[in-house]
Protein backbone atom coordinates (compact mmCIF):
# COMPACT_ATOMS: atom_id res chain seq x y z
CA UNK A 1 0.00 0.00 0.00
CA UNK A 2 0.97 3.86 -0.65
CA UNK A 3 3.43 5.35 1.65
CA UNK A 4 2.98 1.35 3.80
CA UNK A 5 0.49 2.92 5.74
CA UNK A 6 -1.73 -0.12 7.12
CA UNK A 7 -4.86 1.33 8.10
CA UNK A 8 -7.24 -0.05 10.51
CA UNK A 9 -11.03 -0.68 10.20
CA UNK A 10 -13.63 -0.96 12.72
CA UNK A 11 -16.91 -3.31 11.98
CA UNK A 12 -19.89 -2.65 14.07
CA UNK A 13 -22.78 -5.19 13.42
CA UNK A 14 -24.77 -7.21 14.95
CA UNK A 15 -25.22 -10.71 12.47
CA UNK A 16 -21.64 -12.16 12.99
CA UNK A 17 -22.31 -13.86 9.08
CA UNK A 18 -22.03 -9.76 7.77
CA UNK A 19 -19.40 -8.93 10.35
CA UNK A 20 -17.11 -12.01 8.77
CA UNK A 21 -18.03 -11.60 4.96
CA UNK A 22 -17.26 -7.66 5.32
CA UNK A 23 -13.73 -8.80 7.66
CA UNK A 24 -13.22 -10.96 4.58
CA UNK A 25 -13.30 -8.47 1.60
CA UNK A 26 -11.13 -5.69 3.59
CA UNK A 27 -8.38 -8.45 4.15
CA UNK A 28 -8.14 -8.47 0.53
CA UNK A 29 -6.43 -5.16 0.66
CA UNK A 30 -4.60 -6.41 3.96
CA UNK A 31 -6.25 -3.80 6.38
CA UNK A 32 -6.31 -4.60 9.91
CA UNK A 33 -9.74 -5.27 10.81
CA UNK A 34 -11.75 -4.96 14.34
CA UNK A 35 -15.50 -6.62 14.90
CA UNK A 36 -17.79 -5.98 17.44
CA UNK A 37 -21.48 -6.81 17.57
CA UNK A 38 -22.97 -3.67 19.03
CA UNK A 39 -21.43 -0.06 20.60
CA UNK A 40 -20.78 -0.57 24.61
CA UNK A 41 -16.81 -1.62 23.32
CA UNK A 42 -16.67 0.58 20.12
CA UNK A 43 -15.34 3.87 21.61
CA UNK A 44 -12.38 2.42 23.71
CA UNK A 45 -11.38 0.35 20.46
CA UNK A 46 -11.78 3.50 18.27
CA UNK A 47 -9.36 5.93 21.20
CA UNK A 48 -7.05 2.93 21.33
CA UNK A 49 -6.67 1.12 17.98
CA UNK A 50 -5.90 4.44 16.13
CA UNK A 51 -8.92 2.86 13.75
CA UNK A 52 -8.81 4.90 10.81
CA UNK A 53 -12.32 4.17 9.69
CA UNK A 54 -15.69 2.77 11.24
CA UNK A 55 -17.84 0.37 8.88
CA UNK A 56 -21.37 0.69 11.04
CA UNK A 57 -25.14 -0.87 11.24
CA UNK A 58 -28.21 1.16 11.74
CA UNK A 59 -30.10 -1.17 13.36
CA UNK A 60 -28.04 -2.43 16.34
CA UNK A 61 -28.82 -4.07 19.92
CA UNK A 62 -29.44 -1.37 22.62
CA UNK A 63 -27.74 1.89 20.85
CA UNK A 64 -28.40 2.44 17.26
CA UNK A 65 -25.90 3.27 14.73
CA UNK A 66 -27.37 6.43 14.55
CA UNK A 67 -27.04 7.38 18.35
CA UNK A 68 -23.71 6.18 18.60
CA UNK A 69 -22.48 8.51 15.70
CA UNK A 70 -23.77 11.33 17.83
CA UNK A 71 -22.19 10.49 20.47
CA UNK A 72 -18.72 9.25 18.60
CA UNK A 73 -18.74 13.54 17.04
CA UNK A 74 -18.63 14.65 20.62
CA UNK A 75 -15.73 12.96 21.70
CA UNK A 76 -12.45 14.98 20.31
CA UNK A 77 -10.47 12.07 19.82
CA UNK A 78 -12.57 9.89 17.40
CA UNK A 79 -14.86 12.78 16.02
CA UNK A 80 -12.86 13.12 12.59
CA UNK A 81 -12.77 9.36 11.89
CA UNK A 82 -15.06 8.69 8.97
CA UNK A 83 -17.94 6.59 9.12
CA UNK A 84 -19.87 4.76 6.89
CA UNK A 85 -23.17 3.50 7.46
CA UNK A 86 -24.64 -0.14 6.77
CA UNK A 87 -28.08 -0.79 6.34
CA UNK A 88 -30.60 -2.08 4.61
CA UNK A 89 -32.77 0.63 4.74
CA UNK A 90 -32.50 1.87 1.27
CA UNK A 91 -34.66 5.63 1.41
CA UNK A 92 -33.94 9.21 0.86
CA UNK A 93 -34.70 10.64 3.95
CA UNK A 94 -32.54 7.68 5.97
CA UNK A 95 -29.70 8.71 3.76
CA UNK A 96 -30.01 12.45 4.74
CA UNK A 97 -30.48 12.30 8.36
CA UNK A 98 -26.89 9.90 8.00
CA UNK A 99 -25.17 12.55 6.30
CA UNK A 100 -26.70 14.90 8.63
CA UNK A 101 -25.32 13.11 11.79
CA UNK A 102 -21.60 13.29 10.06
CA UNK A 103 -21.80 9.63 7.89
CA UNK A 104 -19.50 10.12 5.14
CA UNK A 105 -21.25 7.63 2.93
CA UNK A 106 -23.62 4.51 2.83
CA UNK A 107 -23.30 0.78 1.93
CA UNK A 108 -26.78 -0.68 1.17
CA UNK A 109 -26.90 -4.51 2.18
CA UNK A 110 -27.38 -6.49 0.23
CA UNK A 111 -23.95 -5.33 -1.60
CA UNK A 112 -21.49 -6.18 -3.76
CA UNK A 113 -17.95 -7.12 -2.35
CA UNK A 114 -16.33 -4.54 -5.11
CA UNK A 115 -18.71 -1.70 -3.71
CA UNK A 116 -17.33 -2.22 -0.44
CA UNK A 117 -14.11 -2.10 -1.28
CA UNK A 118 -14.06 0.52 -3.43
CA UNK A 119 -16.40 2.83 -1.51
CA UNK A 120 -13.53 1.71 1.59
CA UNK A 121 -10.74 2.33 -0.67
CA UNK A 122 -12.12 5.79 -1.40
CA UNK A 123 -12.69 7.50 1.87
CA UNK A 124 -9.20 5.57 3.39
CA UNK A 125 -7.04 7.80 0.63
CA UNK A 126 -8.73 10.91 1.80
CA UNK A 127 -7.99 10.07 5.27
CA UNK A 128 -4.30 9.98 4.33
CA UNK A 129 -4.89 12.88 2.07
CA UNK A 130 -6.35 15.03 5.06
CA UNK A 131 -2.94 13.43 7.33
CA UNK A 132 -0.44 14.89 5.60
CA UNK A 133 -2.35 18.10 5.16
CA UNK A 134 -2.59 18.64 8.76
CA UNK A 135 1.20 17.56 9.39
CA UNK A 136 1.94 20.03 6.98
CA UNK A 137 0.35 22.94 8.27
CA UNK A 138 1.45 21.63 12.04
CA UNK A 139 5.00 21.91 10.63
CA UNK A 140 3.94 25.58 9.07
CA UNK A 141 2.16 26.50 12.19
CA UNK A 142 5.18 25.50 14.23
CA UNK A 143 7.51 27.36 12.16
CA UNK A 144 5.04 30.82 12.15
CA UNK A 145 4.80 30.77 16.19
CA UNK A 146 8.17 29.74 16.93
CA UNK A 147 8.77 33.20 14.83
CA UNK A 148 6.37 35.13 16.75
CA UNK A 149 7.94 37.72 19.68
CA UNK A 150 7.79 36.58 23.10
CA UNK A 151 7.95 38.52 26.51
CA UNK A 152 11.24 37.20 27.36
CA UNK A 153 12.24 38.30 23.89
CA UNK A 154 11.98 41.73 24.12
CA UNK A 155 11.51 42.81 28.02
CA UNK A 156 11.60 46.42 28.08
CA UNK A 157 8.57 45.92 25.70
CA UNK A 158 6.56 45.20 28.85
CA UNK A 159 4.35 43.35 27.22
CA UNK A 160 2.28 39.89 27.58
CA UNK A 161 0.85 37.56 25.07
CA UNK A 162 -1.69 34.50 24.80
CA UNK A 163 -2.13 33.23 21.22
CA UNK A 164 -4.13 30.37 20.20
CA UNK A 165 -5.13 28.63 16.87
CA UNK A 166 -8.06 27.06 16.37
CA UNK A 167 -7.00 25.24 13.53
CA UNK A 168 -3.52 24.16 12.24
CA UNK A 169 -4.30 26.89 9.85
CA UNK A 170 -5.07 29.89 11.95
CA UNK A 171 -5.97 33.34 10.57
CA UNK A 172 -4.32 35.64 13.38
CA UNK A 173 -1.17 37.05 13.54
CA UNK A 174 1.26 39.12 16.17
CA UNK A 175 4.20 40.66 15.86
CA UNK A 176 6.44 43.44 18.62
CA UNK A 177 9.72 45.25 17.12
CA UNK A 178 11.95 47.37 18.35
CA UNK A 179 12.15 50.62 16.77
CA UNK A 180 14.84 52.54 16.37
CA UNK A 181 14.08 55.29 18.88
CA UNK A 182 15.13 54.33 22.88
CA UNK A 183 12.18 53.32 24.05
CA UNK A 184 9.72 52.73 21.37
CA UNK A 185 8.01 49.43 20.21
CA UNK A 186 5.23 48.82 17.72
CA UNK A 187 2.66 46.58 18.61
CA UNK A 188 0.93 44.80 15.35
CA UNK A 189 -2.48 42.26 15.44
CA UNK A 190 -3.84 41.29 12.47
CA UNK A 191 -6.47 38.61 11.65
CA UNK A 192 -6.33 36.84 7.95
CA UNK A 193 -9.32 35.61 6.43
CA UNK A 194 -10.06 32.36 6.59
CA UNK A 195 -7.99 29.02 7.86
CA UNK A 196 -6.91 26.99 4.47
CA UNK A 197 -2.98 26.28 3.64
CA UNK A 198 -3.48 29.66 1.78
CA UNK A 199 -3.61 31.32 4.76
CA UNK A 200 -1.13 30.32 6.41
CA UNK A 201 1.73 31.46 3.51
CA UNK A 202 0.33 34.87 4.10
CA UNK A 203 1.56 35.51 7.72
CA UNK A 204 5.23 34.89 6.40
CA UNK A 205 4.94 37.21 3.99
CA UNK A 206 3.71 40.53 5.98
CA UNK A 207 6.36 40.09 8.44
CA UNK A 208 9.21 41.79 6.12
CA UNK A 209 6.25 44.41 4.84
CA UNK A 210 5.17 45.10 8.57
CA UNK A 211 9.07 46.21 8.95
CA UNK A 212 9.70 48.04 5.82
CA UNK A 213 6.93 49.53 7.08
CA UNK A 214 8.33 50.86 10.22
CA UNK A 215 11.91 51.52 9.76
CA UNK A 216 11.51 52.88 6.26
CA UNK A 217 12.71 56.74 5.94
CA UNK A 218 9.79 58.08 3.39
CA UNK A 219 7.04 59.93 5.19
CA UNK A 220 4.92 56.94 6.91
CA UNK A 221 1.59 57.41 4.88
CA UNK A 222 3.62 56.87 1.64
CA UNK A 223 4.97 53.66 3.79
CA UNK A 224 1.38 52.53 4.57
CA UNK A 225 0.17 53.08 1.14
CA UNK A 226 2.86 50.82 -0.37
CA UNK A 227 2.33 48.18 2.83
CA UNK A 228 -1.10 48.05 1.31
CA UNK A 229 -0.88 48.07 -2.41
CA UNK A 230 1.66 44.56 -1.61
CA UNK A 231 -0.96 43.11 0.91
CA UNK A 232 -3.51 43.53 -2.61
CA UNK A 233 -0.83 42.11 -4.39
CA UNK A 234 0.35 38.57 -2.77
CA UNK A 235 -3.15 37.99 -1.01
CA UNK A 236 -5.18 35.35 -2.82
CA UNK A 237 -8.47 36.36 -4.34
CA UNK A 238 -10.83 36.43 -1.53
CA UNK A 239 -8.71 37.29 0.94
CA UNK A 240 -8.57 40.07 3.48
CA UNK A 241 -6.93 41.29 6.27
CA UNK A 242 -7.92 43.41 9.88
CA UNK A 243 -5.28 44.95 11.55
CA UNK A 244 -3.81 47.19 14.26
CA UNK A 245 -0.52 48.90 14.81
CA UNK A 246 0.43 50.34 17.73
CA UNK A 247 3.75 52.48 18.87
CA UNK A 248 4.39 53.20 22.08
CA UNK A 249 7.10 55.77 22.64
CA UNK A 250 7.82 56.00 26.11
CA UNK A 251 10.51 58.08 25.96
CA UNK A 252 8.38 60.85 25.07
CA UNK A 253 5.07 59.90 26.35
CA UNK A 254 2.96 59.13 23.34
CA UNK A 255 1.53 56.64 21.27
CA UNK A 256 0.14 56.38 17.60
CA UNK A 257 -2.35 54.02 16.57
CA UNK A 258 -3.19 53.11 13.15
CA UNK A 259 -6.73 50.89 12.73
CA UNK A 260 -7.60 48.48 9.60
CA UNK A 261 -10.44 47.60 10.26
CA UNK A 262 -10.12 45.91 13.45
CA UNK A 263 -11.37 45.61 16.59
CA UNK A 264 -11.13 48.74 19.04
CA UNK A 265 -8.16 49.41 21.33
CA UNK A 266 -9.32 48.76 24.91
CA UNK A 267 -6.68 51.72 26.88
CA UNK A 268 -6.24 51.92 30.56
CA UNK A 269 -5.15 55.12 31.64
CA UNK A 270 -3.46 54.17 35.36
CA UNK A 271 -5.87 54.78 38.64
CA UNK A 272 -8.51 55.87 35.79
CA UNK A 273 -11.60 53.14 34.05
CA UNK A 274 -10.21 51.71 31.04
CA UNK A 275 -11.82 53.23 27.22
CA UNK A 276 -13.27 51.99 24.24
CA UNK A 277 -10.60 53.84 21.80
CA UNK A 278 -12.94 53.67 18.76
CA UNK A 279 -10.68 54.34 15.49
CA UNK A 280 -12.62 53.01 12.34
CA UNK A 281 -10.37 52.32 8.72
CA UNK A 282 -10.98 50.23 6.04
CA UNK A 283 -9.25 46.80 5.70
CA UNK A 284 -6.21 45.57 4.22
CA UNK A 285 -5.88 43.85 1.25
CA UNK A 286 -8.97 44.90 -0.51
CA UNK A 287 -8.85 48.26 -2.23
CA UNK A 288 -5.74 50.25 -2.95
CA UNK A 289 -6.35 53.47 -1.69
CA UNK A 290 -7.88 52.76 2.09
CA UNK A 291 -8.97 55.25 4.43
CA UNK A 292 -7.62 53.88 7.68
CA UNK A 293 -8.35 55.08 11.09
CA UNK A 294 -5.47 57.21 12.79
CA UNK A 295 -5.25 58.44 16.65
CA UNK A 296 -2.64 60.39 18.47
CA UNK A 297 -2.60 59.96 21.79
CA UNK A 298 -0.48 61.26 25.18
CA UNK A 299 0.89 58.48 27.90
CA UNK A 300 1.82 57.78 31.13
CA UNK A 301 3.97 55.21 33.36
CA UNK A 302 1.88 52.38 34.54
CA UNK A 303 -0.89 53.06 31.49
CA UNK A 304 -2.06 50.10 29.52
CA UNK A 305 -3.43 48.50 26.32
CA UNK A 306 -5.03 45.56 25.14
CA UNK A 307 -5.27 44.68 21.60
CA UNK A 308 -6.99 41.41 20.60
CA UNK A 309 -8.72 39.54 18.21
CA UNK A 310 -12.49 39.03 17.66
CA UNK A 311 -12.01 35.59 18.72
CA UNK A 312 -12.01 36.22 22.05
CA UNK A 313 -15.28 38.03 22.25
CA UNK A 314 -17.31 35.74 19.37
CA UNK A 315 -19.22 32.73 19.08
CA UNK A 316 -20.59 31.12 15.98
CA UNK A 317 -22.46 28.97 17.82
CA UNK A 318 -24.26 31.37 20.38
CA UNK A 319 -24.40 33.52 18.02
CA UNK A 320 -22.59 35.92 19.36
CA UNK A 321 -20.51 38.98 17.49
CA UNK A 322 -17.84 40.99 19.08
CA UNK A 323 -19.92 44.03 19.06
CA UNK A 324 -22.58 42.95 21.71
CA UNK A 325 -19.45 41.77 24.60
CA UNK A 326 -17.41 44.78 23.75
CA UNK A 327 -18.20 46.91 26.87
CA UNK A 328 -17.94 43.93 29.50
CA UNK A 329 -14.55 43.40 27.81
CA UNK A 330 -13.66 47.02 28.63
CA UNK A 331 -15.13 46.42 32.22
CA UNK A 332 -12.94 43.30 32.66
CA UNK A 333 -9.85 45.19 31.65
CA UNK A 334 -10.55 47.18 34.26
CA UNK A 335 -11.06 45.02 36.70
CA UNK A 336 -8.07 42.93 35.97
CA UNK A 337 -5.63 46.12 35.85
CA UNK A 338 -3.80 44.60 39.27
CA UNK A 339 -2.54 41.70 37.60
CA UNK A 340 0.81 41.88 36.18
CA UNK A 341 0.78 42.34 32.13
CA UNK A 342 2.76 39.26 31.53
CA UNK A 343 -0.59 37.47 32.28
CA UNK A 344 -3.10 39.48 31.84
CA UNK A 345 -4.16 38.36 28.43
CA UNK A 346 -4.37 34.62 29.80
CA UNK A 347 -6.59 36.20 32.83
CA UNK A 348 -8.88 37.78 30.03
CA UNK A 349 -9.43 34.90 28.09
CA UNK A 350 -10.61 32.64 31.27
CA UNK A 351 -12.80 35.29 31.96
CA UNK A 352 -14.73 35.83 28.76
CA UNK A 353 -14.69 32.49 27.21
CA UNK A 354 -16.32 29.42 27.49
CA UNK A 355 -13.69 26.88 26.56
CA UNK A 356 -16.46 24.36 25.00
CA UNK A 357 -17.69 27.74 22.69
CA UNK A 358 -14.03 28.96 20.87
CA UNK A 359 -15.37 29.50 17.42
CA UNK A 360 -12.29 31.21 16.16
CA UNK A 361 -8.27 31.85 16.59
CA UNK A 362 -7.49 34.16 20.10
CA UNK A 363 -4.91 36.53 20.27
CA UNK A 364 -4.49 39.23 23.27
CA UNK A 365 -1.62 41.30 23.40
CA UNK A 366 -1.48 43.01 26.92
CA UNK A 367 0.74 46.01 27.26
CA UNK A 368 2.10 48.72 29.80
CA UNK A 369 3.97 51.76 29.47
Amino acid sequence: MEDSIKHKVLIIDDHVVMREVVADILAFEDYEVFMLECTVKAMNVLEDKGISLLLLDVNLPGESGYDFILRMKKNEACKDIPVIFMTGLDNIDDKIYGFELGAVDYIVKPFHRMDVLMRVKAHLKLVEIHKKQKNKLQQISKAHTAQMKKPEDLPRARFGIFFESLEEAGGDFYDVIELEQVGSYAYFIADISGHDIATSYVMPAVRPLLLELLKGKEEFLIRLKRFNLSVCEFLPSGKFITAQLLIVNRSEGRAELVNMGHTPLIYLKSGDKAEVIECPGDILGIHPDPKFGFKEFKINPYDRFVMYSDGLLESYESRRVWTERLELFRDKVAELAVDDVKVLGQRLVSSMVNENDISDDIVVISIEV
